[in-house]
């Protein structure tokens, strides 16, 4: 008997199955890269290897799916070099989010961003930064009354 949900999901804890593998981390990759690929190249790079990762799921009221918050972490390389555009050295750009991780068959669905950062360092060794924010809406509909919820629970 347990006198708080939170101590019960506490227990169910060590039997959670690795839900963030491999496979699941390269589909999440292939879908980050086309989202921000517009961006990196507009600041003249493009990326290179995926060097970090950091993927948490969390339970959902709906049984067939977790969501899953990220951040990737990649290197960037220098699109072009040209005399009026010194090079940057140690370039790399962080994207953090969240998407839906079908337990079933792996897949991933409505990936999103919440930032994009990118880092480098000058030739005089100077750190730069810059930081994309990405924001999101939801229309609502005038109508019946309903109180939808969303349960998130780290696994």
């Amino acid at each position: 008997m347990y006198k708080t949900i939170h101590k019960c999901l506490e227990s169910l804890r060590p039997d959670t199955p690795q839900l963030v593998t491999d496979p699941v981390v390269e589909k999440l990759d292939q879908d980050v890269r086309q989202l921000i690929d517009p961006n990196v190249r507009s600041r003249g790079f493009r990326l290179g290897q995926l060097t970090e990762h950091e993927i948490q799921a969390f339970a959902t009221e709906r049984v067939d799916r977790v969501s899953l918050s990220f951040t990737l972490t990649y290197d960037l390389v220098e699109e072009e070099q040209t005399p009026e555009a010194p090079a940057r050295e140690e370039a790399n750009a962080r994207a953090s989010g969240a998407c839906f991780l079908a337990i079933a068959t792996g897949a991933i669905s409505e990936t999103v961003l919440d930032d994009l950062s990118f880092s480098w360092s000058d030739v005089q060794g100077k750190r730069h930064e810059s930081k994309d924010v990405f924001l999101r809406a939801t229309i609502g509909i005038i109508g019946a009354k309903s109180v939808p919820y969303t349960l998130r629970s780290a696994l």
